[in-house]
């Protein structure tokens, strides 16, 4: 058993039904030893299922727009939401679906939703030593593989519970239907919309032209009987740029900017201190779609660390 901090419980990740394979080839036998090499196996954690794409708050007017505006006029609804949400991709959080083999804590077998860090630099959520042990170990035995971080998603309403990926797949049903709903309501609007901030930006740019060969007529004319102290010198010109970049930073400064700012820094930090269910897992190049366990902590209310390996 790998050693874990002395206030921590461990307990080992049962084994899964293996089912036996016809024939398999060479290479993949030596894989699936290898997976089975260690102080303590390795056990397939589950598969991956398709992953679940949520709109962010705020942003199903936005993708209407870019429907109403972007979508090919041979594009079915399925394929106009998948190019409008490549076309987007900020406005969506994307969620992985694992199907699990076995419960695990508080995750229960089947699709368990999660948000995954592919092979992190560093381990959020506080592991303890085990943990890190357990991941070296699978590093060092399987350099190829791709590692991830997952952390189960959560919801608070009606109470704090983990949030089912059936929930999750009806929310992005329901994000397509009201985007695309919006878009044949007011598509009319958004297109006239568009028009007109086109012929808008069109007028400006030429009204802008215009003054700026004005401004250049008028500068080359006085040139000749100009005196050569109206010039600006550099420290000059370096007072007036800073004097405008701290305007600016004043006018950004106003309104919500600021507030969501320290909002979203708030909302980081109360999530690092934090530790909700987090697992390592990995897959191999020769079985893709599947993973492999590697240990799965939560720290308790009674203070003690649980490690399944």
């Amino acid at each position: 058993m790998l050693p874990t901090f002395a206030n921590s419980t461990t307990t080992s990740f049962p084994p899964a039904n293996r089912k036996p394979v016809a024939s398999p080839m060479p290479q993949q036998v030596a894989d699936d030893a290898r997976l089975l090499v260690g102080t303590e196996p390795f056990e397939r954690f589950g598969r991956w299922a398709l992953p679940v794409s949520i709109a962010r708050d705020g942003t199903i007017g936005r993708l209407a727009r870019w429907l109403a505006i972007h979508r090919p006029d041979d594009a079915d609804d399925s394929t106009a939401w998948n190019l409008c949400r490549e076309a987007n991709r900020e406005c969506f959080r994307t969620y992985r679906i694992v199907s699990m083999d076995r419960p695990s804590f508080f995750l229960p077998a089947g699709e368990v939703a999660f948000e995954v860090i592919e092979n992190p630099t560093q381990i959020p959520e506080r592991p303890p030593q085990g943990v890190m042990l357990r991941h070296l170990e699978a590093m060092d035995a399987f350099a190829g593989a791709t590692f991830y971080f997952l952390r189960p998603v959560f919801v608070t309403e009606p109470c704090f519970r983990l949030c089912a990926a059936g929930e999750l797949r009806r929310e992005a049903h329901f994000d397509q239907f009201d985007a695309l709903r919006q878009a044949r309501l007011l598509g009319w609007a958004y297109r006239t919309q568009h028009w007109l901030a086109a012929k808008r930006d069109a007028a400006a740019l030429l009204a802008l032209r215009t003054f700026t060969r004005m401004i250049e007529e008028l500068a080359w004319s006085l040139a000749p009987t100009a005196p050569g102290n109206l010039a600006i010198d550099s420290a000059t010109r370096r007072h007036l740029r800073r004097q405008l970049g701290m305007r600016l930073a004043r006018t950004e400064a106003l309104g919500l900017v600021q507030e969501s700012r320290r909002l979203e820094m708030a909302l980081g930090e109360l999530r690092r201190r934090i530790t909700i269910d987090p697992v390592l897992a990995f897959e191999v190049a020769s079985r893709p779609g599947e993973l492999w366990f590697e240990a799965h902590w939560f720290a308790g209310d009674d203070g003690r660390t649980y490690v399944h390996y």
